[in-house]
């Protein structure tokens, strides 16, 4: 009996055998085949893209060629019309032109004949004139003939050095009548100290027997004044020499270099700025004794100089300065009759005329 199952086991596994074979050879053979369709669908898939390929390149081909046909035509059309449109723009242009000229040349002459019929009018009138004093003139004669030695002595004093002397002494008197409506006491304080201060100050140090002490500066009460000193820029460029200008602009308002007198007074306002003319060491700044004021000196290699009548110091003495440096504010303090500035040169040692490198 177990030889019997034995037997019939073997069988068994021998058609199982068999059976997985046959089923095995035919899963490999539909893979075959399977692999062979899909290489053949991948080739026509291939082969039918290249054509769409090829066909839109001939598509694109044939419209380049039109379109190389075409443009040219297109442009040179564009061309056309530009140029037809310049030229209509050209035409209209000239005809606004020609009108405009038309109607300027019309306004000319019309200005030309209204300007000459003026001049006639005006020449009728003046030989009405003339004639009027033509026959009048025997009669202003006879009128003006008593005055005339008096006209005579008035046009005499019309010279160019009287015009300028009066100019000056404008110049001079300008400042004080400008304080005395715009701080009237202390203009009148400025006139009481600049006169009669000083006089009785000399009186009592001549009767206590010296004149080497002075006393100290009165108080300045003008406006912005006080001693306060503002910096501010640099001053005004040179003017081409090696001195720089000493205020913001120049004009003589005073003495000039001369005997007596070795400087050159320039106008200012209160309160303006007063520039260093060179480079320097400050050997002064304080109250002169012998009527400068406010004063202060600066030496610097050939150059010295002296900036008298100060109102305010923004240096000390032993400062080393720079040329177009604010160093004080102008004033009239000291033996001074209105608000200017006394400047002294020296050039190796000796005095010259301001004038000669300033102006």
């Amino acid at each position: 009996m177990l030889t019997f199952l034995i037997s019939v086991a073997s069988k068994v596994y021998a058609l199982f055998g068999y059976l997985w074979d046959r089923v095995k050879d035919a899963a490999l053979n539909a893979l075959n085949w399977a692999k062979a369709e899909a290489a053949k669908a991948l080739s026509a898939a291939r082969n039918w893209a290249w054509d769409r390929v090829q066909d839109l390149r001939a598509w694109a081909a044939g419209w380049i060629d039109w379109l190389k046909d075409v443009v040219p035509d297109w442009i040179e059309a564009a061309k056309a019309w530009a140029f037809a449109r310049v030229n209509d723009l050209r035409a209209w242009a000239v005809g606004w032109i020609d009108w405009l000229r038309g109607q300027l040349s019309a306004g000319i002459e019309a200005a030309k004949s209204w300007a000459l019929a003026r001049v006639n009018e005006a020449k009728a009138l003046l030989r009405g004139l003339v004639d009027w004093l033509d026959f009048r003139i025997d009669t202003i004669w006879e009128v003006i003939a008593p005055w005339k030695s008096l006209f005579d002595s008035l046009i005499a004093l019309f010279t160019p050095e009287n015009i300028n002397r009066t100019a000056l002494l404008l110049g001079s008197f300008f400042p004080s009548l400008l304080a005395l409506f715009t701080a009237p006491l202390a203009w009148v304080y400025s006139m009481i100290s600049g006169t009669f201060v000083t006089f009785f100050c000399w009186i009592m140090a001549s009767m206590l027997g010296t004149v080497k002490y002075t006393l100290p500066p009165p108080p300045d009460w003008l406006n912005g004044a006080g001693g306060i000193f503002t910096p501010g820029p640099p001053g005004p460029d040179p003017s081409g020499g090696e001195l720089s200008s000493p205020l913001g602009s120049l004009r003589i308002s005073g003495y000039r270099f001369g005997p007596g007198h070795p400087g050159l007074d320039l106008g200012l306002a209160g309160g303006d700025p007063v520039y260093a003319m060179h480079d320097g060491e400050v050997e002064v700044s304080g109250w002169s004794t012998v009527g400068y004021g406010n004063t202060i000196t600066l030496r610097g290699g050939k150059w010295w100089t002296r900036y008298a009548h100060l109102q305010s110091f923004g240096v000390g003495k032993g400062d080393t300065v720079k040329q177009r440096q604010k160093i004080a504010q102008g004033d009239t303090t000291g033996n001074s009759t209105g608000n200017h500035l006394h400047l002294e040169i020296k050039k190796n040692g000796v005095f010259i005329d301001p004038e000669a490198v300033l102006f």
